[in-house]
């Protein structure tokens, strides 16, 4: 087994390369923006930040996500 990977990006990196990790990749597809309000307690009425869904993200643990 290779040395564990150092960030969410080298693990993603590795696992397209047909390289095997410690773990798969964890990640979402979607993020409802409503959810993300609710976990970080931020107004419904106001835009969300972008740096709201990236620390959701990082406190998951996750290593990707889908951005449409």
């Amino acid at each position: 087994m290779p040395d564990q990977p150092h960030s969410p990006r080298e693990r993603v990196r590795q696992v397209l390369a047909g390289l095997p990790t410690p773990r798969p990749p964890l990640g979402e597809l979607i993020i409802d923006d409503d959810l993300v309000r609710e976990l970080a307690g931020l107004p419904l009425d106001k835009p969300l930040p972008l740096a709201a869904k990236r620390a959701l993200l990082k406190r998951w643990g996750h290593d990707l996500v889908t951005v449409a």
